[in-house]
């Protein structure tokens, strides 16, 4: 920057050094001729007179070239300066604002078209743009495409508690109604009127109803079994009896569960709640919870632990009408309701079943995500919702409830009326029924959901009569595991397992997809837009001002 060979001279030479605004430097005799003082004053008067020298600069002046030598300011041209009358000159037309556009912009196609000097080059670069906005529309469009379809991915996570939540457990004998009470189902007797013995036992159900099958279970020429025709015409009797009477008719807590414990503590059967089914009668649960009672925990793992159940089916009290003889077991939420139609197994008698248990939980992304899922409430579900959903449309239908629904009614159908079994029949069958009554059923999959894995293994049991207790030392064995049976349900491992939604494309992400293509594409930033921004703003303001001279000219 600075020229170090410069030699002083005598006292009457002058040596002048000029920085302009490029930072170059300059230097003439002050015995120049009129010419070279002409360029000179030409410099001088060229340069702004808005920035002063750097004083490090001036300092460096005076050190290499003493006194002898004078930095100058730069000064601005008086032709540069706007007088205050002085009107902006604006462009001549749109093409020449929108070319200095070009020629100054920071996205490198259009500033080559607008500083190209051939018509061909500035072809090949308009085409190389164009090229650029298809290939970075077509990228943004398959991204937002995909991003806005909101897929998800399966995150599956294993985390080991210290202690579980014990499921709910809840048993069923096979069998609904004792043999001596059989007589007043069939023919809907009260129990309170009911002796047992004195009702005899017809061979089959022909007798007890007025119809061999409905008609409605043989449109379009069905041919029914009869172990299906059996069971609709059971449970129009049994449905015909009220709350009481079917408790009392079915299996007692007390004489079907003979032992229990829970963790090497002992149990009993008050330790059950009653659950009443429709196809197997008094059913019992054991860890029912509630909003005011917390279900029970367990910190231990294997066969030794958990719930341990002796069970007698009595199997010499069954029906004609029971097929098998067993128990139902249903593994499932302590905050729910079971369904023994559904889910469970059957364990028989004869043998000492082991269920062995896993924790299995789902949680689900809500709308707009796929699933839509919905957060039920403690002890409510999508089945419970289904239920209820169904029984609204055959009330609506029928004018009657279902007897064995979950919703109270004023009057339940009466299924030894053929009309109204038939009406119940055809309102669970038919979906448009829920449009022809407007009624809108939201029952969307859980966000939070549990299951329990199963590993079931079993082995004969008892071994001997004595291991049921002295009482039982000189029974016939057989006769024993006919009618006995063994339960025991525990965690195999503390160990949950999770599978848990996440959105495949994060929100964080749609900026970075899109300014990661158009960087790729057009050489886009974030201040690139910004100029774009401001081209637009100047060009509304070009158009302001034109219209503004145009109406001064006429």
């Amino acid at each position: 920057m600075y020229n170090n060979n410069i030699q002083r001279g005598d006292e009457g030479q002058r040596k002048i050094f000029i920085l302009d605004e490029d930072g170059n430097t300059g230097f003439n005799n002050s015995d120049n001729d009129n010419s070279k003082s002409l360029g000179r004053t030409t410099i001088y008067n060229n340069l702004y007179s808005g920035y002063d020298a750097d004083e490090g600069i001036a300092d460096m002046n005076r050190k290499n070239y003493g006194n002898g030598t004078k930095p100058f300011r730069k000064r601005n041209n008086n032709s540069n300066r706007k007088t205050p009358g002085e009107e902006t000159t604006l462009p001549k037309s749109y093409s020449e604002l929108t070319s200095s556009f070009f020629k100054k912009s920071s996205v490198y196609a259009l500033s080559q078209i607008g500083n190209s000097n051939t018509t061909r080059r500035k072809v090949f670069w308009a085409f190389i743009l164009i090229g650029g906005i298809i290939g970075c529309c077509s990228q943004v469009y398959r991204y937002l495409s995909a991003y806005y379809e909101y897929p998800v991915v399966i995150n599956i996570d294993s985390v080991n508690w210290f202690n579980q939540k014990f499921p709910g457990v809840t048993i069923c004998n096979l069998n609904a109604v004792h043999r001596k009470y059989l007589g007043c189902v069939l023919q809907k007797t009260d129990y309170k009127k009911c002796s047992g013995i004195n009702y005899a036992q017809p061979e089959d159900l022909k007798a007890a109803v007025a119809w061999k099958s409905p008609y409605c279970f043989e449109e379009n020429d069905t041919i029914l079994s009869e172990e299906f025709v059996e069971r609709i015409q059971f449970i129009s009797l049994y449905f015909s009896l009220d709350d009481s009477s079917r408790f009392y008719y079915g299996h007692q807590s007390a004489d079907f569960i003979q032992s229990c414990t829970f963790n090497g503590e002992e149990c009993s059967h008050t330790d059950f709640s009653l659950h009443p089914d429709g196809m197997y009668g008094n059913c019992f649960t054991f860890n029912k919870a509630n909003s005011t009672k917390d279900p029970l925990r367990t910190s231990f793992v294997g066969p030794n632990s958990g719930l341990t159940l002796e069970l007698d089916v009595e199997s010499q009290e069954y029906t004609w009408l029971s097929k098998s003889v067993g128990a139902r077991v249903v593994i499932h939420d302590p905050y729910q309701e079971p369904t023994p139609q559904d889910q469970g197994i059957n364990v028989s008698p004869g043998f000492e079943t082991v269920l062995g248990l896993s924790r299995v939980a789902m949680k689900r992304l809500p709308y707009p995500y796929k699933d839509l899922c919905k957060e039920y409430e403690k002890g409510d579900s999508k089945r419970n919702c289904d239920t209820i959903c169904n029984e609204k449309k055959v009330s609506k239908h029928c004018s009657c409830s279902a007897p064995f629904g979950t919703l109270y009614a004023k009057r339940y159908c009466n299924f030894t009326n053929l009309d109204e079994l038939c009406c119940v029949y055809q309102g669970q069958k038919e979906e448009d029924l829920k449009v022809k009554y407007n009624i809108t059923c939201n029952c969307p999959l859980e966000c939070e959901s549990v299951s329990y894995e199963l590993k079931i293994s079993s082995g004969v049991w008892p071994a001997r009569p004595e291991n049921l207790g002295e009482e039982y030392k000189y029974q016939n064995i057989e006769d024993l595991r006919e009618t006995k049976i063994k339960l025991k349900v525990y965690y195999d491992t503390l160990e949950q397992l999770t599978y848990e939604q996440k959105p495949m494309f994060e929100d964080s992400e749609v900026l970075s997809q899109v300014g990661g293509q158009m960087g790729l594409w057009l050489g886009l930033s974030l201040a690139a837009m910004f100029e774009c921004l401001e081209n637009i703003v100047l060009l509304w303001h070009y158009r302001k001002k034109k219209a503004e001279e145009e109406r001064g000219q006429h």
